[in-house]
C-alpha cells in the first residue's frame, strides 16, 4: 500500500527536520458494535500544512490509510464502521508535513460477536473449604496440649531439602533465540527435521525468507538472522510495522533490502550494512525514527550503495541522524579510500557524528546532498584535482567554518553551502567561472570571501549577502567592482 509519498528538494529551503511535526502523546479507541472511534492526542499544535489520520488493517503488512481532519488544536479523530466481528484489527496513527512524518506505536483491538458484548462476570465468591480429615496441628491432635497457644511448641514435619532442578545443557548445534516469538515462527517455518528446534545448518540452508510469514509482529529482537547465511534479499515490506523490533543483525550475504522492508519499525535503534549489500530500495527505513546506529562491514560497501531515484532520502538509514560505526568504532574523521572514485548521492546524509572528511584526487564526482545535514562536520579537505560537484552537497552543515575549494573546480553549484550558518571564510580558486545564485544562501556568519582569479565569476544579485568583504588580486579590483552584479559590493571589494 502506497502511503504518504514524500518529496525533497534542497533548493526549496525546507524547514529543519521535525521542526513542525509534533509527537503523539496518546492514541485511544472506543469499540461499539461493528464500529470503532479513533482519537489521537498530540503533544502540541501542528504548524503549517500537514495531513493526519490512521492506518488500519487485520494484517500489519496490509494496512489501509484513513485520513482525518483536526478536531481541535492538538487532537484528531476518525470513526470507522462496518468492521467484521470476531476480528482483531491493528492500528497506527500518523501525522506528516510532507517532508517528515511521525507514527504512533502499533495498537490492536478486537470486534466481538454480539453475544460476546456482555458485562464481565463478577468474581465468584470463595468456595467454602470442604470438610475432611484434620491434619496434624490443625485441631485437637494427640500429643498437642494446646495447639492454639502460641507458647506451645508445634511439631512441624521435618525439612526435606529441595533438589535443584537440573538445567538442560544447550545443544551447540541449535540456535538459542533471545525472543521466543520469533523463535516459534522460525521453527514452524524452517525446522526441516521436525525436532522442535532450529539448527545452524537448517538456518544456513534457508534461501528465501518469505517462506516464513510473520504472523506475530510483537517480537523485540532478531539478531539470530545473521545465521541465515544463504539469504540475499530482505523481502518487500517484510518487517514493516514491527514496532517493537529494536535489534536485528543481517547476514553478510544480503545484497538487497527491498521496498518498505523496515518501514515503521519505530523502535529499531541499530542496523548493520553487510559487506555484499548493493541496494536499499524505496522507503526501506521510512518511519524508523529511533535508528541511531549504523554498523559497517566496510566503508567501501557503504559508499557504493544505490538508493535508486524514487524518494531515496526516505530509504537512507542515516536519515534520522544516526552515527556510523566501522568495526565497532565510531567514525568521526573519514579519509575516503583510494578505491572510491565517486561519492554517490546522499552518501552521508544526516550523519550526525561526522567531523572531518578528506577527499582524494581520484574522485571524479561528488553527488548531490552527499553531506547534507552533517551537523557536526567542521573540516573538509578537497584535493585540487576534484572538479565535478552536484547540488546541495553541504546543505545545512552548521559546524563548517572555513572552506578552501579545489583548483580544478570551475562552477559552484546550486545551494552547495546553503544554510551553513557557521561558515566564516571561503577561498574560491581562479578557474571558477560561475557561482550558483543561492550557493551561500543563509550563511549568516560568512564575512570573508577570497577569490584568486583575475576575472570575476558570474553571480546573481542575491548570491552573497551585504556584510561580506571580498579579497581579490590587486590588479583585478576594478574589474570586480564594475562587473555585472558585483558592483553592489564595490565598496567591500579589496585587493591583496
Amino acid at each position: 500500500m502506497a502511503f504518504l509519498p514524500l518529496a525533497f528538494s534542497c533548493s526549496d529551503l525546507p524547514e529543519a527536520p521535525d521542526q513542525t511535526v509534533p509527537e503523539f502523546s496518546s492514541v485511544t479507541y472506543t469499540v461499539s458494535a461493528d464500529s470503532v472511534r479513533l482519537r489521537a492526542e498530540l503533544n502540541r499544535k501542528p504548524i503549517g500544512e500537514f495531513s493526519c489520520g490512521f492506518m488500519l488493517g487485520t494484517d500489519t503488512t496490509d494496512m489501509q490509510t484513513v485520513h482525518s481532519e483536526i478536531m481541535d488544536s492538538t487532537a484528531f479523530e476518525s470513526t470507522i464502521c462496518k468492521l467484521k466481528d470476531s476480528t482483531t484489527y491493528f492500528l497506527i496513527a500518523f501525522i506528516s508535513n510532507g517532508r517528515n512524518d511521525i507514527f504512533s506505536e502499533l495498537k490492536n483491538f478486537s470486534i466481538l460477536k454480539p453475544d460476546q458484548e456482555s458485562e464481565e462476570p463478577e468474581d465468584p465468591e470463595d468456595p467454602e473449604e470442604p470438610e475432611g480429615p484434620e491434619t496434624p496441628g490443625s485441631g485437637d491432635t494427640p500429643g498437642a496440649e494446646n495447639p492454639g497457644n502460641p507458647d506451645t511448641p508445634e511439631n512441624p514435619l521435618p525439612d526435606v531439602p529441595e533438589e535443584p532442578e537440573e538445567e538442560t545443557p544447550a545443544d551447540p548445534n541449535f540456535i538459542r533465540f533471545t525472543d521466543k516469538i520469533i523463535e516459534e515462527q522460525c521453527i514452524a517455518a524452517f525446522d526441516a527435521d521436525n525436532d522442535g528446534a532450529l539448527s545452524y545448518e537448517e538456518a544456513a540452508s534457508v534461501m528465501d525468507l518469505s517462506h516464513m510469514k510473520i504472523t506475530n509482529r510483537m517480537f523485540t529482537s532478531f539478531n539470530e538472522l545473521k545465521y541465515f547465511t544463504s539469504l540475499t534479499i530482505i523481502p518487500e515490506k517484510y518487517f514493516r510495522s514491527c514496532t517493537r523490533l529494536s535489534s536485528i543483525t543481517l547476514p553478510e550475504s544480503i545484497t538487497c533490502i527491498s521496498e518498505e522492508a523496515f518501514k515503521n519499525c519505530t523502535s529499531l535503534s541499530r542496523i548493520n550494512i553487510p559487506k555484499d549489500l548493493k541496494n536499499i530500495l524505496r522507503l526501506a527505513f521510512e518511519g524508523c525514527r529511533s535508528l541511531t546506529r549504523v554498523d559497517l562491514s566496510s566503508l567501501e560497501t557503504f559508499l557504493s550503495l544505490d538508493y535508486g531515484n524514487d524518494e531515496p532520502t526516505q530509504s537512507h538509514p542515516l536519515k534520522n541522524g544516526a552515527s556510523l560505526y566501522l568495526s565497532g568504532s565510531k567514525l568521526t574523521d573519514i579519509v575516503i579510500p583510494e578505491s572510491i572514485t565517486e561519492i554517490k548521492d546522499f552518501a552521508f546524509l544526516c550523519c550526525k557524528n561526522l567531523q572531518s572528511v578528506s577527499l582524494h584526487g581520484g574522485i571524479k564526482n561528488v553527488g548531490k546532498q552527499a553531506f547534507d545535514s552533517c551537523s557536526a562536520l567542521e573540516k573538509v579537505h578537497f584535493h585540487d584535482n576534484i572538479s565535478s560537484f552536484d547540488i546541495c552537497i553541504f546543505w545545512e552543515c552548521t559546524s563548517l567554518k572555513e572552506i578552501v575549494l579545489p583548483k580544478a573546480m570551475y562552477e559552484i553549484p546550486e545551494a552547495m553551502f546553503a544554510r551553513c550558518s557557521s561558515l566564516e571564510e571561503v577561498t574560491i580558486q581562479e578557474n571558477v567561472t560561475m557561482i550558483g545564485y543561492n550557493s551561500f544562501e543563509e550563511c549568516y556568519g560568512l564575512r570573508k570571501v577570497t577569490l584568486t582569479g583575475k576575472y570575476p565569476p558570474a553571480i546573481s544579485p542575491n548570491t552573497f549577502s551585504s556584510n561580506i568583504t571580498f579579497h581579490v588580486p590587486e590588479d583585478a579590483v576594478e574589474a570586480y567592482r564594475t562587473a555585472p552584479d558585483w558592483s553592489i559590493h564595490a565598496d567591500r571589494i579589496v585587493g591583496f
